[in-house]
């Protein structure tokens, strides 16, 4: 059993009934089973809980990429990074514009 510091372990346990409701007429659509069964169906497609599956699948992905990327070594800046860096270099102008550049 589970001990939690500082907790009185003499407290009475809280006990919940729907007797009364069910002495009104009250009658229950879903079972308990059926609710928390809804609840955590609802919660995955919302996706709040991965299907086992599919976390397993998600951690086996990033694994892989994390080894390509190991393997392939540092990816060299694309043509579009490059004229960003070129032009930060020329104080915002892009290297082989042939545009009017206002800078403020």
């Amino acid at each position: 059993m589970i001990r939690f510091k500082d907790i009185d372990e003499d407290l009475a346990s809280v006990v919940f009934s729907s007797k009364k409701l069910l002495d009104l007429g009250f009658e229950f659509k879903y079972s308990l089973e059926e609710m928390f069964a809804g609840a955590v169906e609802t919660c995955r497609e919302k996706g709040l809980i991965p299907l086992s599956h599919e976390k397993q699948a998600a951690e086996d992905k990033l694994v892989g990429a994390v080894e390509t990327c190991r393997e392939k070594g540092p990816i060299p800046l694309s043509h579009e990074k490059q004229a960003v860096e070129e032009s930060k270099e020329n104080g915002g102008v892009p290297a082989d514009s042939e545009a009017p550049w206002f800078i403020n």
